[in-house]
């Protein structure tokens, strides 16, 4: 039998881990369907705007089921953790009570986007009213993870000896680091949401004959592209800044990541992979000599020092915490990169293809060809959504375990934030069941409202 408190970790990362999909998907959709309805509406391309109005239920779809997931969550954490929410509910809950003004809001204009289509459906206010819905699912974001930056670097607060003084609870919007972890985070899920509507398209793409209908498709490849671009973009210079103030003001969590396991040294290899031994020695890693001295700050100087732990510090992550969330960021950093590659071919292929009317579907390096006829540009689409969703998922876990052992950075650990009373496990386990309902009722969702009413 596991003990309780891992059971309560596990339960709540696995609910995590869906919910994180839902809501990336509900934040990447809206503003991929508002982008093509505007197009049509300019261009006046009624096909365009039929085939977004049958799409556009996918979002109430999402809206449901991510509603009862986001509930689920808030009670998992009241449940399982219930210090936290009692630290929480004194301090910086302030947050999560805006984020519910958010959702709400979200709600109204999603309301107005799906009974305005007689009103204003040839009318620029109308995809309007969807970035608005994508605008607030994304602020909802923002609000959850400031929460999640003051647990990482809690200001406004003095907990000692058990007792909470001196609280400020607008502290919590102006942490140093709520800028940059809030926008990393929000970014990466309009990634990982436009990444997975653009393969979808592709996937329709490569099994359709009628070319009528691969025009259609085509247009709104060319539409969503440059999204996708720019937002793994921007995603990928906000993840460098955010490795800096790591070092600056989480230095120990920087180590985690990084792995840095012999404390602050200068000429600091990059570790790639690898394990941390029971004696807190890294094993079996790839090592890139000074780079990582390199990279911290952009100062390019092999002596610049780089924040690491020792063995025989208190309240230090385990070896298998730091295994865990070590190689999570490397591969949340490498996927990241490829994602980005290939996003700019995508793209580059978009400008430089010529316009001809060449309608055979074949595998080519040309940028030049028609790029949604490109096949391998299409495949590599379906499996660049992929790679999205294994980034956004490694790197909350790199986050979240290398932020252990602690829920509450300095004020609250985890094992004394969980409830450790084993009659909780049935209740877990019910809100495991739970989540696998809503898994499979998202994916059923998808094909659905989405994939099916694209033929």
């Amino acid at each position: 039998m596991f003990p309780v408190y891992d059971i309560d970790r596990a339960v709540f990362a696995s609910s995590l881990a869906v919910h994180i999909i839902i809501s990336s998907l509900s934040i990447g959709m809206p503003f991929a369907l508002g982008t093509i309805e505007l197009y049509g509406v300019l261009k006046k391309d009624s096909k365009i705007n039929y085939l977004v109005k049958r799409l556009s239920t996918i979002i109430l779809a999402l809206f449901a089921i991510g509603t009862l997931s986001g509930t689920i969550v808030a009670v998992e954490m009241a449940t399982l953790f219930p210090k936290f929410m009692q630290i929480i509910s004194n301090t910086a809950i302030i947050s999560l009570y805006i984020e519910v003004g958010a959702f709400f809001i979200e709600s109204l204009f999603l309301g107005l986007y799906l009974y305005s289509w007689k009103k204003y459906g040839n009318s620029i206010w109308h995809p309007i009213f969807m970035y608005l819905v994508g605008f607030f699912a994304a602020m909802s974001g923002v609000l959850i993870i400031t929460l999640n930056s003051f647990m990482n670097y809690p200001v406004g607060v003095q907990y000692i000896n058990g007792q909470i003084i001196d609280t400020d609870p607008y502290a919590i919007f102006f942490t140093p680091i709520q800028f940059i972890e809030t926008g990393h985070g929000v970014l990466a899920s309009l990634t990982f949401g436009v990444s997975f509507f653009i393969a979808i398209i592709a996937y329709h793409i490569l099994r359709e004959k009628d070319l009528n209908k691969i025009d259609i498709y085509g247009k709104i490849m060319k539409i969503v592209t440059p999204i996708f671009f720019i937002s793994i973009l921007v995603t990928g210079l906000y993840g460098i800044s955010s490795i800096d103030t790591l070092s600056v003001y989480q230095p120990t969590k920087y180590a985690v990541l990084e792995a840095n396991v012999n404390g602050n040294i200068s000429h600091a290899s990059e570790n790639l992979f690898g394990f941390i031994s029971p004696n807190y020695t890294l094993e079996n890693y790839i090592s890139v000599p000074d780079l990582q001295s390199l990279l911290l700050h952009e100062h390019f100087n092999p002596n610049t020092v780089v924040p690491g732990i020792l063995p025989n510090e208190s309240n230090i992550a385990s070896p298998a915490d730091i295994t865990v969330s070590h190689n999570s960021f490397d591969i949340m950093a490498i996927l990241g990169f490829i994602i980005f590659l290939g996003a700019g071919y995508m793209l580059l292929s978009q400008i430089l293809s010529r316009k001809d009317n060449n309608k055979d579907k074949k595998f080519t390096l040309n940028p030049r060809y028609t790029f949604y006829l490109n096949k391998l540009i299409l495949y590599a689409s379906i499996i660049l959504a992929l790679f999205s969703i294994i980034a956004v998922e490694t790197g909350w876990i790199a986050a979240e375990v290398g932020r252990q052992p602690w829920t509450i950075y300095n004020i609250l650990l985890t094992k004394d934030a969980a409830n450790l009373n084993p009659s909780v496990v049935p209740v877990a386990i019910t809100f495991q069941i739970i989540y696998i309902i809503l898994f499979f009722s998202t994916l059923w969702a998808i094909k659905k409202y989405f994939i099916d009413r694209l033929e």
